[in-house]
């Protein structure tokens, strides 16, 4: 037994947003993480967006809010905020992908209470089984756990002038 007295672990709950008027076409939503309970009440966690399907996949994608830097070698990339704390461990690794469903299951949520009242019949039942239908896609394939950091392709360096 451990003298560290046990934290109840936060609740949230997803604000979804509509994309800003400059935001680029493909961007569906913004999406915010209110927490409710726990250690963290109080607080909002911002940046999340959902993005229009990729090509090759069925459901739209979550990022992750980032912070853009500059390598010495002048590449641009992406340090992000919200990550795995070991990027090895499968369940840290699953708990980022439980995260980025959650935010889809919210705007699966959404679009279904936008398009429920508008239509009727046939039409009602057609929708929601295609909601069904895309909740049951989502619960089952999800993208790929990025590469470990070894296994990724790096840059040779440059020889020196």
């Amino acid at each position: 037994m451990s003298d560290q007295p046990e934290v109840p672990l936060p609740d949230f709950i997803i604000e979804l947003l509509a994309p800003y008027p400059n935001s680029p076409p493909q961007l569906l939503a913004h999406a915010e993480l209110h927490f409710i309970t726990g250690p963290l009440k109080g607080i909002r966690f911002v940046g999340f967006g959902i993005w229009e399907a990729r090509v090759g996949y069925d459901s739209p994608s979550v990022s992750f809010p980032s912070r853009p830097y500059v390598t010495v070698y002048r590449e641009e990339r992406n340090w992000p905020l919200v990550r795995p704390i070991d990027e090895h461990d499968e369940a840290d690794q699953q708990a980022c992908a439980d995260l980025k469903h959650r935010i889809l299951m919210a705007y699966a949520d959404e679009i279904a209470a936008e398009m429920g009242p508008t239509v009727e019949g046939e039409e009602a039942m057609a929708v929601e089984e295609a909601m069904a239908a895309w909740k049951q896609r989502m619960s089952v394939t999800s993208a790929p756990p990025p590469a470990p950091f070894d296994q990724r392709r790096r840059r040779r360096r440059r020889p020196r002038k």
